[in-house]
């Protein structure tokens, strides 16, 4: 990944929140492993807390907290699988605006690294509820440090950025060698190829983006949003894309 250079990062509060019948703080290893790497990344934990598999005191804690005008995300670990009391999933969908479909699918890609076809059997999700993101996350401390390392590590800084680039599309028209800077892959660099070596030349296909699930997030300020990517003005509320 790399980080755009004219980019100020901005810290975002967060809530951690681990639901086990079991653990107890001193034997939390992955709520205590979320705690560890936001607040290494420079972000800050607002608050914590560990609750038993209840469907309704998980989704008061979870709604308390999409209601604070300070809390910007909230990270949950536990009770995304099969169990009888696994509810993690259904305390919480129905307080989301929108769900961010492409989290689960992610998590569950990156996990069968690790983990095989087991992957399946992970009820991770995430979604924006009232400015806030909401991630649900396994509650092995090896499925945190996937989802961390994986995925909100990236996805919670705005200064890190993708190259993109596409072979076929309205905006697209065939490239000539020389016509434009050469092709770069997903992670930057070089492709080594001439850009109009047997692929079409896109207006954005060197163009480093920034959005990231960072601009989505509400300030400390009741009803505004970080206009962090240039996605949303102070005071704006995200409209459908």
């Amino acid at each position: 990944m790399s980080v755009k250079s004219d980019a100020l990062f901005v810290p975002l509060n967060m809530a951690v929140l681990t639901v086990s019948d079991t653990r107890e703080y001193a034997t939390d290893t992955s709520g205590q492993l979320l705690v560890s790497r936001l607040l290494e990344a420079g972000h800050t934990l607002s608050e914590r807390n560990l609750l038993k598999d209840d469907l309704y005191k998980i989704r008061a804690q979870v709604a308390t907290w999409i209601a604070d005008e300070r809390i910007q995300v909230v990270l949950i670990t536990g009770g995304t699988g099969f169990t009888g009391r696994d509810s993690t999933p259904e305390a919480v969908s129905c307080l989301l605006d929108k769900h961010i479909d492409g989290f689960g699918e992610l998590f569950r890609a990156i996990s069968i690294l690790d983990i095989g076809t087991s992957t399946v059997q992970s009820r991770a999700l995430a979604g924006l509820a009232n400015g806030t993101l909401v991630c649900c996350l396994p509650g092995s401390t090896g499925a945190c440090r996937t989802a961390w390392e994986g995925i909100l590590a990236e996805q919670l800084d705005a200064r890190l950025g993708r190259a993109i680039s596409c072979r076929t599309s309205s905006r697209c028209r065939p490239a000539s060698p020389g016509d434009e800077p050469e092709p770069l892959d997903a992670a930057g660099r070089s492709t080594g190829q001439p850009a109009g070596h047997g692929r079409y030349h896109c207006r954005w296909a060197t163009r480093r983006v920034s959005f990231s699930l960072a601009s989505c997030f509400k300030s400390s300020s009741a009803g505004r949003f970080w206009p962090v990517a240039g996605a949303f003005r102070p005071g704006s509320r995200p409209t459908a894309g």
